[in-house]
């Protein structure tokens, strides 16, 4: 799945991910399924669902002063 595909959905899903307990769930379930799991911690899909999601979420953990739940999953991806 190309990376604007992920983005562009997230983006346009905001107004439905109002909550960021909603995105917070939507990025540790990301974490825990692709990046914790050996069979799939090095495989190139997984990271670029991953680098996606972090586009279309960008708004809601890059913004300076960002605090929560979402903002720590997400530096958890990135990192």
């Amino acid at each position: 799945m190309p990376r604007p595909l992920i983005r562009d959905f997230l983006l346009a899903a905001s107004d439905r991910l109002a909550a960021d307990s909603d995105a917070a769930n939507l990025t540790e379930h990301l974490a825990m399924v692709l990046l914790q799991d050996y069979s799939t911690e090095r495989c190139e899909t997984a990271d670029q669902l991953c680098v996606g999601t972090l586009s279309g979420l960008g708004p809601r953990w890059t913004i300076e002063g960002a605090q929560g739940d979402v903002v720590v999953n997400c530096e958890f991806i990135y990192e």
